[in-house]
């Protein structure tokens, strides 16, 4: 029996690399892959391999979301695998590795975005509902290469993954908004709806009372008039239907806000009455305290004069007991 050679994807080895993307705009298939500098692989040294001479590098795509069109940009730290294993030439990106950028690149080495200032302007940019409340700022002294969105000492990932909102949709989306509870768009959405349903049936008023004056003889317009009431009763009937539904949504509306109204204001009253009883409760204390404390104070001060009444007794049968020994001292020299 021959031995079977497994030498096919999967069963030759699995070999993993981390490599710098230099190339994103040129793809001539138009598959969103990019061209990857790969550490250990290519030399840093552009005159031996220039950036145009890299790998096209296919990237994994999410398996619920496989028309993705999203691309890692120039000077993206990027992982991934062969899928010719040693061979080296057929990489495919699995994601980006973030970072924080530590100088500006200067264009002239691999493994860091090559791009001028000038080819950055005239490649891919930034939505334009992201920038137009907020331009993306000039690049910083010196900075004349690599992406604008990209700074020095930050982070590489998404601003607002960072918790910045500033310039982000969702920021514009806050201050359109007079505030997170705003429903004035559902007020303008049903007003709305009732102007449409009121200018279909005035045009219908109007085409009615024009038919009342089709028409020479007095016989038929009579007949006429007949008609377009009748026609008149139906639709105004029909337009009552239709309305009562919006009618109804607003009038809960209204209801919700009354109820809403409500429960602040019991809440306003609740809070007054207990702070009002947290401060009665806390007077009535304070008058138990010094009540109870009264006694206490007293027999203190009788303490401090019984003290000041026996310091005075000390001191004066002291200085009686000085004076009848220096007089007995002095009795006895004689």
């Amino acid at each position: 029996m021959s031995k079977v050679i497994n030498n096919f994807a999967g069963l030759n080895g699995f070999v993993w690399w981390i490599g710098v993307v230099e190339n994103r705009t040129s793809d001539p298939l138009k598959l969103g892959r990019c061209q990857v500098r790969i550490f250990g692989w290519h030399t840093e040294n552009k005159q031996l391999i220039p950036s145009e001479d890299l790998p096209w590098c296919l990237q994994v795509r999410p398996a619920n979301n496989s028309e993705f069109d999203g691309t890692p940009k120039e000077g993206d730290y990027v992982v991934g695998f062969f899928l010719d294993s040693e061979s080296g030439q057929a990489p495919v990106m699995l994601g980006v590795l973030p970072g924080i950028k530590t100088e500006n690149p200067s264009g002239d080495a691999g493994f860091q975005d090559p791009r001028t200032t000038k080819e950055i302007a005239a490649g891919p940019q930034m939505p334009a509902y992201y920038t137009a409340t907020t331009p993306p700022p000039p690049p910083a002294a010196g900075e004349t290469t690599g992406s604008p969105t990209t700074v020095v000492g930050k982070p590489t990932n998404a601003a607002i993954a960072r918790g910045i909102l500033k310039g982000s949709p969702l920021q514009q989306a806050y201050e359109n908004r007079a505030h997170n509870c705003d429903i004035t768009a559902k007020f303008k959405l049903e007003i709305a709806k009732v102007k449409s349903f009121i200018m279909k049936y005035v045009i219908i008023i109007r085409e009615a009372i024009a038919a009342l004056f089709v028409g020479t003889s007095p016989f038929p317009i009579v007949q006429q008039i007949k008609q377009a009431i009748s026609y008149l009763k139906q639709k105004i009937k029909l337009l009552q239907k239709e309305l009562q539904p919006i009618i109804d949504e607003i009038k809960a509306i209204i209801d919700y806000i009354q109820t809403i109204q409500e429960i602040i204001r019991i809440i306003k009253e609740d809070i007054t009455g207990l702070l009002k009883a947290c401060l009665a409760s806390f007077t009535e204390a304070l008058a138990k305290a010094e009540k109870a404390l009264a006694p206490l104070v007293t027999a203190a001060n009788v303490i401090n004069n019984a003290k000041e009444i026996a310091s005075t007794a000390i001191n004066t049968a002291t200085e009686a007991i000085s004076t009848a020994a220096t007089t007995a001292v002095k009795t006895k020299l004689a």
